[in-house]
């Protein structure tokens, strides 16, 4: 039974098979465009847009470090951003410094947005703040570069799938081709 398993390699992009102009598919992104158009209007009608985001991704970096262990309620989270002695234990400061890294690689993700495309090179500078700054988790592992060795979870008999196919820059990819739209 094992020896019949084989590792998922998802579809190079972009995906041809998807039917981009089905009714289903055009009306749920009409919905999803009129809300992100609801939620842009709410941002520039705020005085400070920061303000109104930074709660959220103060959450969102907790949630993304609890896959690694953390164990910070988002209370201590903004405790900690006022000030970092409020941690109590080295643990609960490592935990709290990887989240504080997480807002700053969010942060500055955004901002080089503004300028750049996204990159292989730009995802391995923001893997370079994530674990590179304070006593976090992976700081010795080489933040800001690619494994050399792959992350295999499963029996040793099963096959590692080959990472590097998957692996490309997603700007090296273009937009599905103009034969799946409308003239």
């Amino acid at each position: 039974m094992l020896a019949s398993v084989k590792p998922f390699i998802p579809d190079s992009l972009p995906i041809e098979s998807i039917h981009y102009v089905s009714p289903a598919l055009i009306t749920a992104m009409g919905k999803a465009n009129r809300a992100l158009a609801h939620y842009n209007a709410l941002l520039e009608q705020s005085p400070s847009t920061h303000l109104l985001l930074a709660p959220l991704t103060r959450r969102e970096a907790m949630l993304s470090s609890r896959i690694e262990g953390s164990r910070s309620t988002l209370n201590e989270v903004l405790q900690f951003d006022e000030d970092e002695d409020v941690a109590d234990g080295s643990e609960q400061r490592d935990d709290l410094q990887e989240i504080q890294n997480y807002v700053y690689a969010l942060d500055l993700g955004e901002r080089e947005l503004r300028d750049r495309p996204f990159s292989l090179n730009m995802l391995k500078d923001l893997h370079g703040i994530l674990f590179g700054s304070g006593s976090v988790r992976g700081k010795k592992k080489n933040p800001g570069a690619f494994r050399a060795r792959q992350n295999w979870i499963g029996p040793p008999s099963l096959p590692a799938p080959c990472w590097t196919q998957c692996l490309k820059d997603p700007c090296s990819e273009g937009p599905p081709s103009k034969e799946n739209f409308p003239n």
